[in-house]
């Protein structure tokens, strides 16, 4: 489920599983909200996301570069220890814009010490 919230940026807060089942509608909703949007940074909180696996991962690295082709900067704010390790033996966090894993899922990216150092602060 994508659910939207936030003031500052376009948020939206990926809850339950993300898998084979639905990983591409998951990713279908995000790219649509880029798309629709029109913004610099979407930040998708996954600290309510229970289950992440392969699909879920490729629907994140589908999101990220629709994003790049678009001008927004997607960033994963409350990715879940687990799942940030299987981001991370796959790779896919030197790829991916993650928030650090003790930053407050609502929090801009700009205030995070690993935010693109050509990205001024808040």
């Amino acid at each position: 489920m994508v659910r939207e919230r936030g003031e500052l940026d376009p948020a939206v807060t990926l809850i339950g599983d993300i898998d084979v089942t639905n990983a591409a509608k998951h990713g279908d909703l995000l790219c649509t909200l880029v798309d629709l949007a029109e913004v610099s940074t979407l930040l998708v909180d996954c600290s309510e996301l229970a289950f992440l696996e392969l699909a879920g991962m490729a629907m994140m690295v589908r999101v990220d570069r629709h994003g790049a082709t678009r001008g927004t900067e997607v960033w994963w704010t409350g990715v879940r220890v687990q799942h940030r390790r299987l981001l991370e033996l796959a790779g896919l966090d030197r790829q991916l814009k993650l928030c650090p894993p003790d930053a407050h899922p609502d929090a801009h990216p700009d205030a995070h010490p690993d935010a693109p150092p050509d990205r001024p602060g808040p």
